[in-house]
């Protein structure tokens, strides 16, 4: 009985080894064909690039890469040379060239690509579109995105939008707006970023429409980018009932160079909300006017630490602030705003020391 245990052990044993050795075998083959893949990829790179080079910067076409087409190693290489070229070189020419030349190589992979059921394939494919800008795969694309939303993941449906406003998709805003993606507000805004000036202005025109996390993305965008084209529409939204849109049109209007004194701007500072005051006060500091010290003073003995503070960082930044914020420091009958006049101004006095 002992023997036979013994001996049905041993068995297992061997037959476990085979398989190692099998898969041992069959991973070693598998790498060797990567290799030899790869040093033909990168000699294809080398023999074609002249070509490539002298195609997009010049527009002389070669026969040389006429049949490339056809086989799945020169497609590769033609790939990865592509992207090398669209960060090396620049212009418009340039970039319609590289889109030319990968629709007419490329596209067929990459609409294969998009409905492998791989994730990471489909992921690349959207990413390689998106970089040669291959229009002529749009109607694929919106076909994923608005027929078969359901069936993607965030990441895709994000690379779709992206793509899609690259294209100036018409659609889109809509779409965003009716279907919840599932997009954080940092993907919100990004997207917002891709779109040209057009297309932000139809976002500004259906603005009343779009749901609320989509109108703070659009402010927020507006200050980001210092779009001063759009100031007259942060205005008029700081007449909005929405405490949250008046705090994010604030910020983005602190955002815009030397904005001037304007007194509908002075009754934020004595709003109930103290983030809404802290946001006036930071505006007030950007514009750099002296008509907001007036203002700015009384913030010091507000009854937020946060929009003391606020206050008289902005002072500092003003002509003539400092002065005011001396006096405070020394005269004030408020505990509060000598506290935070005699803060800001030891502050810099210690990065004046630094030089």
């Amino acid at each position: 009985m002992l023997s036979f245990d013994i001996q049905f052990v041993l068995t297992l044993l061997a037959i476990m080894l085979a398989i190692l050795l099998l898969l041992l075998g069959y991973l070693i083959i598998r790498k060797v064909k990567e290799i030899r893949s790869e040093r033909r990829v990168a000699g294809l790179i080398r023999m074609y690039e002249p070509a490539v080079r002298k195609y997009l910067q010049g527009g002389e076409a070669s026969k040389l890469l006429s049949g490339t087409k056809s086989r799945a190693v020169s497609k590769r290489a033609i790939e990865l040379l592509l992207a090398e070229m669209t960060e090396l070189l620049d212009g418009d020419t340039v970039r319609e060239r590289v889109r030319a030349f990968a629709e007419e190589v490329l596209a067929d992979d990459y609409r294969n690509r998009l409905r492998h059921r791989r994730w990471s394939i489909r992921m690349n494919a959207l990413r390689r579109i998106e970089e040669f800008r291959m229009l002529a795969l749009r109607g694929e694309l919106e076909r994923l995105l608005y027929e078969e939303t359901r069936t993607l993941t965030n990441a895709e449906k994000f690379e779709l939008c992206k793509i899609l406003c690259m294209f100036e998709d018409e659609r889109l805003l809509s779409f965003m707006a009716a279907n919840k993606l599932g997009f954080s507000d940092f993907q919100k805004r990004s997207l917002l970023s891709h779109m040209n000036g057009n297309m932000f202005d139809g976002v500004e025109k259906d603005f009343a429409e779009i749901p609320a996390e989509w109108q703070y993305a659009v402010v927020d965008v507006i200050g980001i980018q210092r779009l001063e084209a759009h100031i007259p529409f942060l205005r008029k939204l700081l007449e909005d009932g929405r405490e949250e849109l008046r705090i994010r049109s604030l910020k983005s209007l602190s955002r815009m160079s030397l904005l001037g004194y304007d007194e509908a701007f002075v009754r934020h500072a004595s709003s109930p909300s103290w983030q809404e005051r802290m946001m006036a006060a930071k505006l007030f500091g950007s514009s750099r006017s002296r008509f907001y010290l007036a203002a700015l003073q009384p913030m010091l003995s507000d009854t937020s630490w946060w929009v003391r503070s606020q206050a008289a960082e902005s002072m500092l930044g003003i002509p003539g602030g400092r002065q005011l914020l001396e006096e405070s420091a020394r005269h004030s009958d408020d505990a509060f705003a000598r506290d935070i006049a005699a803060e800001w101004l030891e502050k810099e006095e210690f990065h004046e020391s630094l030089g």
